[in-house]
């Protein structure tokens, strides 16, 4: 079975939508991307608060640059694979005509490291761009959840009235889970360790990758309090629980790493991940 992933939801708004891009015919232009919610999913989706973000992507550089057909984004793991590029990473292919990305013009207000780049640098021009970090709000463990258990809670209260008899209220059922992901390796799970280069390619990772571990994927997610969804299998783009959110008792939001359950060397370091969440209606 494939590995597999967990994304969380992400907002454009008119301070960070612009991606400034240049192509032989159609020169320099800016690529407007639309308001709103998006999931980095690339399951075609246009619904309201969980839209592909591939999709209007590749939408939006055909409709820029029409003289390179054929545009194609896909994230390693999920629609194309490579025994050297790590999982999460993503692949932006032109049809025809070279292109280059300027992230650091003062124009451009997309961050892009949600693609995958490294913030404030152009790309080269080229047909082929692979980012040189998994993109931001995706983590990628390379291994399956060892255990991944969804159940619901009573949400409900009794209480006694002021005349003296019972009286409650029920809302129905929370959808919870508690998942468990064992022997992660290193530079998947904690930021410092993707610094070490013999640490980083070990997980084909590039050396200096801000978006691999799960301590980012945590933060962000329980900082900005943004829901995100599981998938069993990278490859089926289709198939998730949730939306969930970070439980508030479950550590995330001040301390998102216990000891690991592995120790020698930093190449041999391993850690077990335990994840709560409870059910999130978009």
């Amino acid at each position: 079975m494939a590995n597999g992933r967990l994304i969380r939801r992400f907002t454009l708004d008119s301070s960070n939508k612009t991606i400034r891009a240049t192509t032989a015919t159609e020169g320099l232009t800016n690529l407007h991307l639309a308001e709103g919610s998006y999931y980095m999913s690339d399951d075609g989706s246009v619904v309201a608060g969980s839209v592909d973000f591939i999709t209007v992507f590749v939408a939006l550089l055909e409709i820029a640059f029409p003289t390179s057909t054929g545009w194609t984004v896909d994230i390693y793991g999920v629609g194309t694979s490579s025994s050297s590029v790590a999982e999460g990473r993503l692949k932006i292919v032109s049809g025809l005509e070279a292109i280059t990305f300027h992230f650091s013009d003062s124009l451009n207000t997309f961050d892009p490291r949600i693609l995958g780049f490294p913030a404030g640098a152009d790309t080269a021009s080229a047909t082929t761009h692979i980012s040189d970090h998994v993109h931001r709000y995706g983590w990628y463990p390379q291994t399956n959840a060892a255990q991944w258990t969804p159940y619901s809670v009573p949400n409900s209260t009794v209480d006694f009235t002021t005349g003296g008899y019972l009286d409650g209220v029920d809302w129905g059922e929370t959808d919870t889970i508690e998942a468990l992901f064992d022997n992660v390796g290193s530079p998947l799970v904690r930021t410092g360790a993707a610094n070490i280069s013999g640490v980083a390619s070990i997980w084909n990772l590039t050396t200096g990758d801000v978006n691999s571990s799960w301590e980012r994927f945590a933060v962000d997610a329980a900082r900005d309090f943004e829901p995100w969804r599981h998938y069993n299998d990278t490859t089926d783009s289709s198939t998730f629980d949730g939306p969930y959110v970070f439980s508030q008792s479950s550590g995330l939001w001040t301390d998102p790493l216990a000891a690991p359950s592995f120790f020698e060397t930093d190449n041999a370091e391993h850690w077990t991940i335990a994840i709560q969440g409870r059910g999130f209606v978009e």
